[in-house]
C-alpha cells in the first residue's frame, strides 16, 4: 500500500467536501449554483484521485480503472440490469420484514389497489397476511411513474447518471481499492466503506431525516449501508476491470431505486428503503453469494489489477 497516496487522497477529498459545505453555508445559492456545487461535491474523490495520481505522482489513471479496454457489451449490460434485480430484492426484503414480520421501520409493500367490489372476507384476509389499510393503497396512476423511472434508468443511468457517480467511483473504487487491495477482499472494503461513509457524512447530516432527531440510528444505518455496498461494487469493478462498471451500476441504481418510494409505504427511510437497512441486507446477501460462488475471486483479490491500455 502507498500510504502517501492514501493520505493525500483523503486530505484532498475530505478538504474539498468541507470547502463545498462552507461555500454553501456562506453564500445564498440559487438552483443552478446549488446544483453545480452538488456536482462538485460528488466529484471531489475523482478530483482528488486525479491530482494525486497525475499531478503529484505523474502516473497513469488506467492503474485505477480509467480504461474501457475490457469493458465489453456483456459487462455494460450487466452494469445496467443488475440494479433492477437489486431493487426487486429490496422490495422483497421489505415485504418479508415489513409485511410479514411487521418489524418497526420497514413499512410495507403495496403493489396495487384492492378491488372495491371485493368481499369483506377477501379484504380481511389480505389485511391479515399483508398488514395494510385496504383503503390506503397505491393509486393506479403511479404505475405510469414507475414505467417512466424504469425506462429512464436504462437510458439515462449509463449516461447522465455518470455525472453523479463517476467521480466517486474514480476515487473509492479506483485509487482506494487499488491501494488497499493488499488487505484482502474483506478488510479492504471494510476500510473503503468506512472512509466512504466518513466522506459522505457531512452531506448526510444535512438531510431532513437526521435533522428530525434520529441521529444515532441514521448514522449507524448509513455507515452500515456504505460498508455493505462496497463489497458488490468492488466485485463488479474488478470483474469488469474498469471503474465504468460500478459507475454505470450506481448511475442506474440511483434512478431505478426511486420506484421503491412508490411501492413501500409507512417506512422509516433509514430502515425500509433501498438506501437504508433493507438495502444493506440485500448487499450483504449479494456479498455472501460472491463468497460462496466465487471463492477464487476472494482468494486472489490482492493480486487483481485493472485492465491497462495506452496512456489516456
Amino acid at each position: 500500500m502507498n500510504y502517501t497516496k492514501i493520505a493525500a487522497f483523503l486530505a484532498l477529498s475530505l478538504g474539498l467536501v468541507w470547502l463545498s459545505i462552507f461555500i454553501a453555508n456562506l453564500f445564498i445559492l440559487g438552483p443552478i449554483g446549488g446544483f453545480a456545487l452538488g456536482i462538485f461535491h460528488l466529484w471531489t474523490p475523482g478530483i482528488a484521485a486525479f491530482i494525486v495520481q497525475k499531478w503529484i505522482f505523474q502516473e497513469s489513471m488506467a492503474d485505477y480503472g480509467f480504461s474501457r479496454k475490457s469493458f465489453g457489451a456483456s459487462w455494460v449490460l450487466a452494469s445496467i440490469f443488475l440494479p433492477y434485480v437489486l431493487v426487486v430484492a429490496v422490495l422483497a426484503t421489505v415485504f418479508v420484514f415489513g409485511n410479514l414480520f411487521q418489524l418497526p421501520g420497514f413499512g410495507f409493500v403495496v403493489l396495487g389497489q384492492i378491488d372495491p367490489n371485493a368481499s369483506f372476507e377477501l379484504a380481511g384476509l389480505l389485511a391479515t397476511y399483508l398488514p395494510i389499510d385496504p383503503i390506503a393503497m397505491m393509486p393506479q396512476e403511479l404505475w405510469i411513474f414507475v414505467i417512466i423511472i424504469l425506462v429512464a434508468g436504462f437510458f439515462f443511468g449509463p449516461t447522465l447518471g455518470l455525472i453523479t457517480s463517476f467521480g466517486e467511483e474514480l476515487g473509492w473504487r479506483g485509487l482506494m481499492l487499488e491501494e488497499t487491495k493488499q488487505l484482502g477482499f474483506f478488510r479492504s472494503n471494510l476500510v473503503i466503506g468506512s472512509l466512504w461513509a466518513l466522506w459522505l457524512l457531512p452531506q448526510f447530516l444535512r438531510t431532513p431525516e437526521v435533522s428530525s432527531g434520529e441521529l444515532y440510528l441514521g448514522v449507524l444505518a448509513f455507515i452500515g449501508y456504505s460498508i455493505s455496498f462496497s463489497f458488490p461494487l468492488a466485485y463488479l469493478s474488478r470483474k469488469s476491470k474498469t471503474i465504468f462498471g460500478p459507475a454505470i451500476f450506481r448511475g442506474v441504481f440511483n434512478i431505478v431505486g426511486l420506484v421503491t418510494i412508490v411501492f413501500i409505504w409507512g417506512e422509516n427511510p433509514m430502515v425500509g428503503s433501498a438506501t437504508g437497512v433493507a438495502g444493506m441486507i440485500v448487499f450483504l446477501l449479494v456479498t455472501l453469494a460472491i463468497v460462496r460462488r466465487d471463492p477464487e475471486f476472494v482468494e486472489q483479490y490482492a493480486k487483481l489489477n485493472y485492465a491497462k491500455e495506452d496512456e489516456e
